[in-house]
Formats: C-alpha cells, sequence, structure tokens
C-alpha cells in the first residue's frame, strides 16, 4: 500500500467514528472538509481551530486524528488534553515542581501530560486568557517549553483547539489577532445532515464502536508514560509504534515513524505550478494592495464597507481589492501554500495547481481576516453553496472572485510579463503598458493586482525551498 493510500484509508476508517458532509472536492473526489484538513493538520504539524456549537464533535475529530496519527489509546487522548478554563494554571498546561523533592531544597520539574503528549488538544481555548494561550501557541510553535529555568524538547507537532463560537469571539476571552494568526487552518464542525444525524440517533455506540476498534487498548501503559515523573521519550515513542501495530491489526492503516518522516518530506518537495504561482501572486496582492499603496489593518469606513482612507468614489470600491481588509501577515500566504502542497501529495497530483490553491485559501484565511459589509451583505443574501458559517461562506466567495478575475486577466498578464523590461519600464513612467497585441492600456485602468503585479518580473514556477531557508 502506498503512502498516498495509506492516508486516505486513515481518513476513510475515521469517516466511521466522525459523520460529515462531503464538501470539499479535490482531485474529481469528494471529502469533508473537517475531517481531511484534520489530517492535513496532522502531517504538517500546524495549530488548526475547530469551530462549531456544542456537541457537533469538533473535539472527536481532534481526539480521533491525535489517536490514530499519533499512536495513542484514545483515552490517554482525552488524559492529555488541555479543558480551558479562566483559573487554568501554568503548573496545569505546562509543569510543576515536585514538592517533596522541593522540601529539600531540591528543583525537579514535572512536565504535564499535556505537553509530553505528541499531539496537543485544548477544548475551548477561549476560556483561556491572551497571556496563556500566547504561551501555549509559543511552545508549540518552536516545540521548546520552559519551566523555572528548565528546558523540555518536543520538536514541531501539531494542535488543535476548540471553540464553540461561529463568529470567532465570545467565551470568557477573545482570541486576539495576533495568537488567530498562529492557527494556520480553520475548520468548520457542522450540521452533517439529518440522514447522517437520524443514523448516528437511531445505531450509534461511540464507546461500542471505539473499544470494537481496539481504540480503548492498552490505556493503562501510555497513561504512565504519559504522567511519569521522569519523563521517557524513548518509551513513548516506541509504545507509539506498538500500539500503531495493534491499530493495524484491527484494520486501520496507520502510518509508522519513518513514513511520517517520507509523508513530510514529500509533501515539502511537491512544485508549484507555473499557473499556480501567478495565481497565488494575484491572490498575495489582492489580500495586501490597493490603489492607494499597501492596505493596513485600520478598519473599514463608517458604512462598513471600504476600508477606512479609501476614497468614497473608488471604481474598485466593491470587488476584492475592498472585501477584505488589510494588515494580514505573511504565515497565511505560507499556509495556504503548505496545505494546498499537502492537498496535492494527497490527491496523486505532481504539482500544486490553481485547483489546490483555490481550495486551501478559504480555510486558511476565514479566521484571520475580516471582510467588508459588501461582501458579508452577498454572503448572506446569496445561496450558500457550501452551508458554511457566513466569514468561512465569505471567504469562499473572495477566492472564487479572485479566481475568476484572474482566469481573466491571465492572459493580459501573460502578455506584460513578455515585455522586455526597458521597454515596459520607459511605458510604464508614463502609465501605460503595452501588450503583444501591441496594444497599449492605461495602467491606472487595470485591477489593483494588475497593477500591483506590473512591477514583478516574469513570474517562473515556485521551488520547495530548502528546509534550512524555511528556518
Amino acid at each position: 500500500m502506498d503512502l498516498q493510500e495509506k492516508v486516505l484509508g486513515t481518513y476513510r476508517k475515521l469517516g466511521e467514528f466522525y459523520r460529515g458532509r462531503a464538501d470539499l472536492e479535490l482531485g474529481g473526489q469528494r471529502y469533508n472538509s473537517t475531517l481531511l484538513l484534520a489530517l492535513v493538520g496532522f502531517l504538517n504539524r500546524v495549530c488548526v481551530v475547530l469551530f462549531g456549537d456544542y456537541g457537533q464533535g469538533k473535539t472527536t475529530v481532534a481526539e480521533l486524528v491525535a489517536a490514530v496519527m499519533g499512536g495513542l489509546p484514545y483515552p490517554s487522548v482525552v488524559m492529555s488534553e488541555v479543558r480551558g478554563s479562566p483559573e487554568i494554571t501554568e503548573e496545569k498546561l505546562v509543569a510543576a515542581v515536585d514538592l517533596g523533592k522541593l522540601s529539600q531544597g531540591q528543583v525537579e520539574v514535572l512536565w504535564s501530560a499535556f505537553v509530553k503528549c505528541p499531539v496537543h488538544i485544548i477544548d475551548e481555548i477561549t476560556r483561556i486568557p491572551e497571556i496563556k494561550q500566547a504561551m501555549v501557541l509559543e511552545g508549540i510553535r518552536t516545540g521548546q517549553w520552559l519551566y523555572l529555568g528548565k528546558m523540555l524538547r518536543t520538536g514541531r507537532s501539531a494542535l488543535f483547539a476548540t471553540a464553540n463560537v461561529e463568529d470567532l469571539s465570545g467565551g470568557s476571552f477573545e482570541i486576539i489577532p495576533a495568537l488567530m494568526d498562529r492557527f494556520a487552518l480553520g475548520l468548520d464542525a457542522s450540521y452533517p445532515g439529518v440522514s447522517t444525524c437520524l443514523e448516528l440517533a437511531l445505531n450509534s455506540d461511540f464507546e461500542a464502536k471505539l473499544e470494537d476498534a481496539g481504540l480503548l487498548d492498552r490505556y493503562g501503559e501510555a497513561a504512565a508514560l504519559l504522567a511519569a515523573k521522569d519523563h521517557d521519550p524513548l518509551a513513548l515513542s516506541a509504545f507509539r509504534e506498538e500500539f500503531k501495530q495493534h491499530l493495524e491489526a484491527r484494520g486501520f492503516s496507520p502510518l509508522y515513524q519513518e513514513e511520517l518522516d517520507q509523508v513530510r518530506d514529500a509533501i515539502h518537495r511537491v512544485p508549484v505550478s507555473e499557473e499556480g504561482t501567478q495565481f497565488m501572486a494575484y491572490l498575495i496582492s489582492a489580500l495586501s494592495f490597493c490603489v492607494k499603496g499597501q492596505k493596513r489593518g485600520l478598519g473599514f469606513g463608517e458604512d462598513g464597507g471600504a476600508q477606512r482612507g479609501c476614497p468614497k468614489d473608488c471604481r474598485f470600491a466593491d470587488t476584492p481589492c475592498a472585501w477584505v481588509l488589510g494588515g494580514g501577515s505573511r504565515r497565511q500566504e505560507r499556509d495556504i501554500v503548505n496545505t494546498a502542497r499537502a492537498l496535492a501529495w494527497i490527491a496523486g497530483a505532481d504539482r500544486v495547481d490553481v485547483e489546490h490553491l483555490r481550495t486551501a485559501a478559504p480555510f486558511c484565511l476565514w479566521h484571520r481576516r475580516e471582510f467588508s459589509s459588501q461582501l458579508m451583505k452577498r454572503t448572506r443574501s446569496g445561496v450558500r453553496r457550501h452551508r458554511y458559517p457566513a466569514k468561512l461562506e465569505a471567504a469562499a466567495l473572495f477566492t472564487e472572485q479572485l479566481h475568476k478575475d484572474f482566469t481573466e486577466m491571465r492572459p493580459l498578464l501573460e502578455d506584460v510579463y513578455d515585455q522586455g523590461a526597458e521597454l515596459e519600464a520607459q511605458l510604464a513612467s508614463r502609465g501605460w503598458v503595452q501588450l503583444r497585441s501591441q496594444k497599449l492600456v492605461r495602467a491606472w485602468q487595470l485591477p489593483p493586482h494588475v497593477q500591483d503585479l506590473l512591477e514583478m518580473p516574469t513570474l517562473e514556477p515556485v521551488q520547495p525551498a530548502s528546509r534550512t531557508e524555511e528556518g
């Protein structure tokens, strides 16, 4: 069985436990976005936030992925997760000190099961104060945990956080934008449809399914390793590989550590096609640039339409240029490409194309960015094609409209890129662009994203950066 098939086999097996709508199309096949992208989050070792109402299965998705992909009994995953609370302490999140040793004048740090678990889960992150959210996300990002001058190196790993809100705020504390930007993916655990709900009501016994699948076995051993005073990462790794063998005998197709390393390396090496590179450039410009220059996170105008400071008579006031508030970080673009690479690899494609970038972009943007009232009005008044929450639907509409504009503009972009640098500079200084057809076009008449791209050299297909360059 090749590695792509093993990942898809895991997706199908987990689909027996988590039932959701097949809302995402990839390579001619349909998938549930929440489950598939949760697997992508694990493979890419990034932070993922799952939104949804109580009882929709968002925490269950994270626990299932952590158990099967991480190689741990389901109860041990539940034991190690953090449940949000305003009173939560650093000792609960990261580590505590051994009081017995402290009374003897010795400082011995007892690292939490949450930190030691190879996949981290925070349930109801909006109930944790912002400063402690930042502490956890920094530990996840660096793979280094600090407490009382001691350090534990766990390496990069995935984090799954859940929030019981659709509008990305609420609970006791808000996830502030700087922290929200750390989440590579925002997923929606939504209503799966009446037939699925009826089937679950009549026939589902989740605990029995877990037991039949062997996911409850050997819990005591895993719990002892995660709770031990002396953390032994080698013993924990060996146990996880053994437990994956146990799951394989029960019909799962888990990836062993060597296979996971191969998958991550293969995903990292998937190149981006020339058209995909051009579309990504167009998307970056739409998120960052308008006719008055760089977009900045200043808020929308009083009418909630274009960004504050935009001319009231701007001809691009109700276009993708004005639909998204500026001020986004460079992480979002990297996350779109990395997610698209994983999707392309899973689909068996030899390179990332526009389809993969279009599929990834809404899930990397909607929880991070603010959208204009014009776009939100279009979203609410139109047919919600995907039946997503309003902001995720708005991000999908933004991406679709941008792709439509890109398709129309691409011949012009290719004409522009074909010009010699000297001629292009002479014409641009006078406000003109010459096409291969010899037709002259006023630069100011072009969409802002095209104006921005005029200053770029010919785009070449993007090759993956080396791991050293990525840092």
